[in-house]
């Protein structure tokens, strides 16, 4: 009965042997269970890389983005560069504090004080420069349109009131333009004043206007005080010299209105350039106008 019974023979789990033979180690024979003995190392699964698709739908936002950090870097190394100047300035100033009133201009008879690369910070000195020689040229000019009404008024005794002129535009001219609008940049690129280039605008357009009118000289409103080209050809009809001086004064007064529009258009990117707005002049002027109220 033994021999017939069919789950009395070759119980698989009546012994570890089979037909006297232990099995070989496998994953359910083992001591270890279902996974295998205690020896067996576990090897954790290999992450995937992607390094090569983490760009996959970003392509356009990451070029922007890393094009704006770019910007933002430039700009913190732009204000970085600006701080670590102006504390250069205050430390100079400081150690030498009679420097700041040391009179040097103009050279042959000092009343100014003026050190463009001493003073103003590197990345404003080119706008500064070129309004410093906008300011020469005005004073060329002045004084040539000057010399201009004085010839007119040797071969015509009669044109007191254009030599006078000629002399208010001249005299008024010089410091007028040096207070009215260099003095302003000077110092607002010094102290890095949103509302002290507003101010240069306003004084610098003034004069850019003034530039224009004196090249066109039109024949009212003080024409022959102004050696501009409509002048110069009433002028060379009358005395040949005369008019040859004025159409000379009505190119160099060409030029300086020329030159003005480029650096009116030089600081501007510089005012643009330093993050500066109209929203901010206004802030600061109203600082001003209640600092005042105090």
């Amino acid at each position: 009965m033994a021999a017939d019974n069919p789950f009395m023979a070759d119980n698989p789990f009546a012994s570890s042997s089979v037909n006297g033979t232990v099995p070989a180690a496998g994953p359910w024979n083992s001591t270890g269970g279902a996974w295998g003995s205690n020896n067996d190392s576990y090897t954790a699964p290999v992450a995937a890389d992607v390094g090569g698709t983490s760009s996959v739908g970003v392509g356009g936002g990451g070029k922007a983005g890393g094009k704006k950090e770019a910007e933002l870097n430039k700009r913190e190394a732009e204000l970085s560069k600006r701080e670590a100047e102006l504390r250069r300035l205050e430390l100079e100033i400081r150690q030498n504090p009679g420097a700041k009133s040391t009179k040097n201009w103009p050279k042959f008879c000092p009343v100014l004080h003026h050190d463009i690369a001493g003073e103003i910070p590197a990345q404003s000195q080119v706008p500064v420069r070129r309004a410093y020689w906008a300011y020469l040229g005005l004073i060329l000019c002045l004084f040539w349109n000057f010399m201009g009404v004085s010839a007119l008024l040797i071969t015509d005794g009669g044109e007191i009131a254009a030599w006078l002129w000629g002399a208010i535009w001249m005299v008024g001219g010089v410091p007028g333009a040096y207070i009215l609008w260099y003095s302003r940049l000077y110092n607002a690129s010094i102290k890095d004043s949103a509302f002290g280039y507003a101010i240069f605008f306003a004084g610098f357009f003034a004069n850019l206007a003034f530039s224009v009118w004196s090249a066109v000289g039109p024949p009212f409103l003080g024409e022959k005080s102004h050696t501009g080209y409509i002048s110069a050809i009433n002028r060379i009809g009358d005395n040949t010299g005369v008019g040859v001086m004025y159409f000379i004064g009505a190119g160099l007064w060409t030029l300086e209105s020329l030159w003005s529009l480029w650096v009116y258009k030089l600081v501007y990117r510089s005012f643009r350039g330093h993050g500066m707005s109209a929203a901010q002049v206004k802030r600061e002027a109203a600082g001003r106008a209640a600092s005042s109220a105090v």
